[in-house]
């Protein structure tokens, strides 16, 4: 009887340990992410066509249901991944929807001006929020300077998934880092500002 409790206890932790949101190896300016919940969100062009997935790994849970009621916690971990496909040539490229593949990362404040990456090309910002949810790490510092994100599958449906990986590197001081996703789709809208609770 002992034994047969043994296995099921074992079967049911193996089950609960398996999958999980993502993993988070590595420091950024000194700072681990616990993961705790990550989640995708769409992000659509002025005429509302799918523009980007925007990936959101962080150390507390209900991510969601604080996006979507335009709140984020004090003192809370994450990191931030923008997603973007584009074709065409010249100033105005044309986005497509974010499928699977790799999408290389390139320095945010390195890109300017009216021509965006063309192919698949990626954002990442890290934020460690203090008591009044302000980063206490710079731009600089925070934002991702180089590195890949695989995308292995991506549905922007009610239950559907983003998974994958990454290996990216963050700042001048050059903070490696990485990990696993597998995040839930949300509907909740972006742009609207985060209060601080």
């Amino acid at each position: 009887m002992l034994s047969r409790i043994v296995l099921v206890s074992t079967v049911v932790l193996l089950s609960l340990g398996c999958g999980g949101p993502g993993s988070f190896d590595g420091k950024v300016v000194g700072n681990e992410l616990n993961v705790d919940d990550a989640v995708f969100l769409a992000l659509n062009d002025w005429a509302g066509n799918r523009a980007a997935a925007v990936l959101v790994m962080a150390d507390f849970p209900d991510m969601c249901g604080k996006f979507k009621a335009s709140r984020e916690p004090k003192n809370a971990t994450y990191v931030v991944f923008a997603v973007f496909r584009t074709q065409g040539s010249g100033t105005d490229p044309i986005f497509r929807s974010p499928d699977k593949g790799t999408y290389t990362v390139v320095d945010f404040q390195a890109v300017g001006g009216p021509t965006a990456p063309l192919g698949n090309f990626a954002f990442a910002y890290f934020k460690k929020n203090d008591a009044n949810c302000r980063n206490v790490i710079d731009d600089e510092r925070a934002l991702a300077k180089s590195g890949k994100i695989d995308v292995e599958k991506i549905e922007f449906k009610n239950d559907g998934s983003m998974t994958g990986k990454f290996d990216v590197t963050f700042g001048p001081q050059n903070d490696k880092v990485k990990g696993s996703f597998d995040a839930s789709f949300c509907d909740a809208l972006l742009g609207d500002v985060l209060s601080c609770e």
